[in-house]
């Protein structure tokens, strides 16, 4: 099962077993989607900007890969909307639930990446 959430307004699509729900925002470009995954894409490893000094630390915890204070990789520091990716449907992707639903952390990736 693949599920994308994405902030209110944009495009929304849950897919089980073949069948597919999808609700259209006419205001971004027509057949383009970016869809990131969680995990070392939109984040980094927990804590580490001294391997990646380009990664940032937050206040908020995340449960993945043991825990630690949830990081945020190079390409979110500079900005999604600083790519072609802006004009587009954004998703997020991830083999886990991240820290839950309706999580601080969860909700921050909604909302704020």
């Amino acid at each position: 099962a693949l599920c994308l959430q994405v902030a209110s307004g944009s495009l929304s699509e849950t897919v089980k077993g073949g069948a597919a729900a999808a609700e259209r925002d006419l205001d971004r470009t027509p057949n383009c989607l970016c869809v990131f995954d969680i995990d070392r894409t939109l984040t980094g490893k927990q804590g580490d900007t001294q391997n990646c000094p380009m990664n940032a630390v937050t206040s908020m915890w995340d449960d993945g890969y043991g825990g630690g204070n949830a990081t945020l990789s190079p390409m979110v520091v500079t900005g999604i909307r600083n790519t072609f990716c802006d004009k587009c449907y954004l998703g997020i992707c991830s083999a886990g639930i991240g820290n839950g639903g309706g999580s601080e952390w969860n909700n921050y990736i909604l909302n704020h990446v």
